[in-house]
This record gives C-alpha cells, structure tokens and sequence, in this order.
C-alpha cells in the first residue's frame, strides 16, 4: 500500500527547504594590505619534508584577509573578521563563494601524527586581535602560522629549537619582500615572539572550506557562539517530518 503524504506535510516541507537555504554560507576574503610592500614577500615550501629536497620558490601575499560571511545561521546581516592563509599551494578566491565551517583539529595539511590545525588556531586567537588595525602584526602573524603549520613537528620547529625559531631553514622560509634583498628582520623577530609564547599549546578555530578547491582560510571559532546550527535546524525538522509519516501510515493502517 502506497501512503502520500498529507496536506499537513506541506509546511514541514517548506521549512526543511528553508532550513537548509538558510544554512549556505558564502564566504568573501580581501587582501587587507595589499598596497604594502613587507605584504609581498618570497617563501620557500618543501612538502616532501625532506624526501626529494625540492623546494617551491613562491612570491605570495603575507597579511591578513579582510573578510565577510553571510548566511551563517540564517542571518540576514554579515559577520566580519580577518582570516589567514592555511596553505600556500592553493590559490585564494577573492569572489564571493560558499564554504564548509569546520574545526581547525581536523585540517588535514601537515605532517602525520602533528596537530597543527590546534596549533594555527591557538596562534589566531592569540594574536588576530591585536593585528586587526597594524599591517606589520598581521604580516607576522601569517608568517608565524606558517612556520607552526609547515615546520613544527610536535616538540620543537625544523632548523632551531622551542626558544630559538629559525626562519631561514626548515621545510619553510621566509626570503623577505619581493624585490629586495634584505630580510625584513622586524617581522621576523614578531613572529619568533609570537612562536616563542605559542610553546606548542593547542586550541580551537575555524578552518574555512571551499568545497570547489580555493585556499582554505583560518578564522574565528564561529561555532562558539548562541547562533543555532543550520545543519541541528535541519535535522530537527527533518526528524518532525519522519513523525508525522509514521503517524500517517500508522493511521492509514487501522
């Protein structure tokens, strides 16, 4: 016997379909400061940690992301913060686009067996603030979350100690801005002061995923907050749903 849904599942219908309209999140990042010149520096990346020895020599952006977030938890006005860059071989969408919010402890780049998405996000939350109006503080930061994500290996940093962080070896270095050959030493003794008072310690942010590729970001812990879950939303409506069926067919049975 075939049971169709009443008239009465309309509504639940349409309030499953909004909840999970609701729930698309678009994220938009701009380069904050893009016009500075210590905001474009050189890095050299190993990501076989030592297999091949091959290096990737890359001009990139150093700083932070300017950026909104619309849609999160079915608010009609955006949420606005800064982000930073959590892999260097990806390359960012500055267009409007949607994204996965999930947590840092689950961001897959890095060695095995090292949490570095812990580590990123304790970085973030420790020092994003303080950089949100200083161009130098942010450029720091970014460099500092590299060398924790790329060069940590869970007790101490590639080519120095827990004290003593070295930027110019390791599976990554800074090379200072582009088009000068002096190493911009004020933002490394930054980010070693911002490394130096990390020591390792683990904590909790948001890792940004775009599920068509773009560079993943790292941001605020948003989840943290009194905003209901788009996806509990669903679920709740869905499993209201799943009542009222078994409630037709059992009456459709007597």
């Amino acid at each position: 016997m075939i049971v169709r849904p009443s008239r009465a599942l309309a509504p639940i219908v349409l309030l499953i379909t909004a909840a999970a309209s609701a729930s698309a999140q678009i994220l938009t990042p701009l380069q904050k400061y893009e016009g500075n010149v210590e905001n474009q520096g050189t890095v050299l990346l190993d990501l076989d940690y030592g297999g091949a020895g091959t290096y990737d020599f890359l001009n990139v952006y150093i700083g932070s992301q300017d950026t909104t977030l619309t849609g999160y938890g079915g608010q009609p006005d955006p949420i606005r913060f800064d982000t930073y860059c959590i892999d260097l071989l990806t390359a960012i969408n500055h267009d409007p686009h949607p994204v996965e919010l999930l947590p840092t402890d689950v961001f897959p780049l890095g060695r095995p067996g090292v949490n570095h998405g812990g580590s990123i996000a304790w970085l973030y939350n420790r020092y994003a603030g303080s950089a949100v109006a200083d161009n130098r503080q942010a450029a720091a930061l970014q460099i500092a979350l590299w060398e924790a994500q790329y060069d940590w290996d869970g007790s101490a940093f590639v080519g120095g100690t827990n004290g003593s962080i070295d930027l110019k070896n390791g599976y990554f270095q800074y090379g200072g801005v582009v088009g000068g050959s002096a190493v911009d030493t004020d933002l490394i003794a930054r980010a070693n002061t911002m490394l130096t008072d990390w020591s390792g310690r683990q904590d909790q942010a948001t890792w940004f995923r775009d599920p068509a590729g773009s560079q993943p970001l790292i941001g605020p812990p948003v989840r943290g907050n009194n905003i209901p879950e788009p996806n509990v939303a669903v679920l709740s409506l869905l499993g209201l749903a799943g009542m009222a069926v078994f409630r037709q067919r059992f009456l459709a049975g007597r």
